[in-house]
């Protein structure tokens, strides 16, 4: 993380019907109702299924808060969303000094 805003590629988390084909091109928009989430300078995270109607998504040092992802739904239809790991700072920002 270099912390600077915008030098990133977005990663993004997608739910949709498994099509066949993972073959995304850069630059591809997605359809707001198969986004997930979608961080910019964000690091490795990990996507499981807990079961059938959940979904965790794992922060895997990715050196981003989830409160600087943006929206990031805790459901999508009858799925339920588990954000798990997420810091409670963005690795490029600093902790407010204490007096």
């Amino acid at each position: 993380m270099d912390g600077q805003v915008n030098t990133s590629p977005t990663t993004y988390v997608l739910l949709d019907r498994n099509s066949g084909s993972f073959d995304y091109q850069p630059g591809m928009e997605f359809k707001d109702s198969q986004v997930v989430i979608k961080p910019s300078q964000c690091g490795p995270l990990s996507v499981k299924w807990i079961d059938n109607s959940a979904l965790r998504i794992t922060c895997e040092k990715c050196g981003l808060a989830l409160s600087a992802v943006g929206p990031h739904p805790q459901g999508m239809g009858a799925i339920k969303i588990e954000y798990d790991g997420f810091p409670e700072m963005s690795s490029w920002e600093t902790a407010p000094r204490s007096r």
